[in-house]
């Protein structure tokens, strides 16, 4: 059966799964869009942040206070920030500005946390910042590399922003189980059995980037843990901006992660895009790959 077929009867093989698949690879543009807007959001409100304080996102960005004309540097951070985001929403230019976002996250990893991960590569925290990073790094370049199908930017963005992403999100699990309580006391009131949802979240971390990482239901755990971290921002941070607005740590919480959510449904949208689609039939990228 080719993809042809598939696409103009997607029952014809009476698979329940290649059902779903196809299904689900037709949303790939929807969830890239989502990640897109998303992730220009997050890199405006990380700047507007950094305007309004004159400082950095707190410990997201740990500049030393000594560091030569840190006020200075913060400000300018914050207008890359804007750049970034003001560029991401130009469609023309949103792939060009998606390969800065990466460059620059990665930079600010290894720069910001780098030190903290060589000075203490056994405690989770400082890995937790830099990985952090690195997702919103890796779900950037999936987003560019969609838009240059067929190159060989393409092909190896793909392979090193998935090998990235997966790499971070068991890190961000094992962060969930070795502060549990801590984990446990962000989640709201009316939610019950806290300290249960904190150890189960941070074993969908793990999952989602075992998954990623070896190809064994990729797609699925990519798409669950974009959902997951979505319910994250809906459910924990937009309730306690909310409840306390005069607050730059909730502003700076929420920010951060709507930035990691929006990296999500780019990865997630990447997957689908790049494992569903074939470019090289009849011209046509737009049809579920028969396997």
């Amino acid at each position: 059966m080719n993809q042809t077929t598939i696409a103009a009867n997607p029952e014809g093989d009476g698979s329940a799964l290649r059902r779903v698949a196809a299904a689900a690879a037709s949303y790939a543009p929807t969830m890239l869009n989502a990640g897109w807007i998303a992730l220009a959001a997050s890199m405006l409100g990380l700047g507007m942040l950094g305007f309004f304080t004159g400082d950095f996102a707190l410990n997201w960005q740990p500049v030393p206070a000594w560091v030569p004309a840190r006020t200075t540097l913060a400000y300018v951070t914050a207008a890359v920030f804007w750049t970034l985001g003001a560029g991401l929403l130009v469609d023309r230019y949103k792939h060009t500005f998606a390969i800065a976002t990466a460059v620059a996250f990665f930079v600010w990893a290894v720069l910001l946390h780098g030190p903290g991960v060589v000075r203490d590569p056994l405690n989770v925290l400082p890995w937790l910042g830099f990985t952090e990073r690195l997702e919103v790094a890796a779900g950037a370049l999936l987003l560019a590399a969609t838009h240059l199908p067929g190159t060989s930017f393409a092909r190896w963005s793909v392979l090193a922003g998935r090998f990235a992403f997966g790499v971070s999100l068991p890190i961000f699990g094992l962060s969930h189980w070795a502060y549990a309580q801590f984990t446990a006391d962000m989640i709201p009131a009316f939610i019950p059995a806290h300290l249960f949802w904190a150890y189960f979240t941070g074993a969908g971390h793990i999952a989602a980037g075992v998954a990623i990482l070896t190809g064994v239901l990729a797609r699925l755990g990519a798409i669950l843990f974009a959902v997951m971290v979505s319910g994250f921002v809906l459910l924990l941070h937009v309730p306690r901006v909310i409840g306390d607005p005069g607050s730059r740590t909730e502003w700076t919480m929420l920010a951060i992660a709507l930035t990691i959510t929006a990296a999500a449904w780019c990865a997630a949208g990447s997957l689908w895009h790049t494992e569903t689609c074939s470019p090289s039939t009849s011209g046509r990228s737009d049809l579920p790959r028969a396997t």
